[in-house]
Parts: structure tokens; sequence; C-alpha cells
């Protein structure tokens, strides 16, 4: 069954949007426009923007345990949870909208509801997946295969266990750029959280 709005909602702020592109888009690298490498300084100074912007929309933030950020506006009752998003971080020279577009459409969604004051039976969650691109680390959609229970066994023990070194052989990634492990925990995650569970989140289920 579906409820109609009592009163409309406002609509999406192109403005806004924009605004937020062309924030993001100073969040990348001078000399590689479009870059935003994940685990980098940008990758972090996008994730502290986003965390900002989350707590404007009224979104309660958290990082779950392979440094996922999610915002969430609860739901009416307990019926699980809406997730919309994708990710921040870039491929070489990765453009404007890639990944990018998803979570600030997510974003956008969410503040249009807390603008209008309706809050949806189910929560919503807006999610910037952690490492989704291929990275310097020779690694990629790290955060939403936690997500999903997605990780095999032997990715899952390498993350908990060690260094760049351990978890990648090629000398050229193994000589340059701090540890996985290391650049992993800076975004808040939790590496032995992960390696103990087939899925690190039930978030996204809705009935």
């Amino acid at each position: 069954m579906t409820t109609a709005l009592s009163d409309p909602l406002p609509r999406p702020s192109p403005d806004r949007l924009a605004a937020d592109l062309r924030a993001l888009e100073a969040l990348t690298r001078p000399d590689r426009p479009y870059t935003r490498r994940a685990f980098s300084d940008e990758d972090r100074a996008a994730r502290q923007w986003l965390a900002g912007r989350m707590a404007e929309a009224r979104l309660v933030p958290a990082v779950d345990a392979a440094g996922n950020q999610i915002g969430r506006r609860a739901g009416r009752d307990a019926a699980g949870a809406l997730m919309v998003g994708s990710h921040l971080d870039t491929v070489e020279a990765g453009g404007r909208f890639d990944g990018i577009a998803g979570v600030l459409a997510g974003l956008e969604a969410a503040r249009c509801l807390d603008a209008g004051g309706h809050r949806l039976r189910h929560a919503l969650e807006v999610v910037n997946f952690t490492c989704e691109e291929a990275s310097d680390f020779g690694l990629s959609t790290i955060g939403s295969r936690a997500m999903s229970g997605k990780l095999d066994e032997k990715l899952r023990r390498d993350l908990a266990r060690g260094p760049l070194a351990e978890l990648d052989g090629r000398s050229a990634l193994r000589a340059e750029g701090p540890g996985w492990r290391m650049a992993w925990k800076d975004a808040s995650a939790r590496p032995s959280r992960v390696a103990s569970a087939g899925s690190i989140s039930t978030r996204a289920h809705c009935r």
C-alpha cells in the first residue's frame, strides 16, 4: 500500500547540486583533475566534506567496519532501510560524475525530505562506499563487498592480517605509500571485524 504525501516535497535544487559538484572538484589532485584515489588526502578531505553535508541534512552519520560512510534518516517504523549512494573515490581522471552523482543524489533526496518534514516508513541511508574503484593498492569494491558479504575468505584474512606487502606481491606497489591496513584504518575501518564476519551490515534489507 502506498501513502500519498500530505504536502509536496521541495524539488531538488540544481544550484545546490552544482555547488556540491564544484566543492568535490576542488578536492581532487591539482596536477591531475578529477582524480581522488581511495585513501588519499583528497579522499579523506571529501569524506570530511560529506560528513558535514550529512549533518546539515540531519542525517545521523556513521562509519561501519569496512569504512563505509553512512548517513541515516530514521523511518516511521522498523521496516528496514532504503539505501542509496555510490562512491567518492575515483580512478585516474575519473570525471565529475562517476560515483559522485550517486552519493549526491542520495544526499539531495535526504535534504528534500528534511526540508519537507516528511519521514518515510523505511529508514533512508545515504552511503559512500569505501575503495569502490580500482585503487593504488590493487583493490576495489571493498566496502560494497564487505557490506553484502561478498569478500572471499582469503581477502578477508589478508585485510585483517597485514600491510600492503603481504596483500599484494607487486614490488612497485610494495615499495611505495603507506601499508594497506594503515590506510584502511585511516578511513575508520575495523579490519578484524570484517575478517570475522561474512557481512558487516544488514542495512540494505527492506521488507
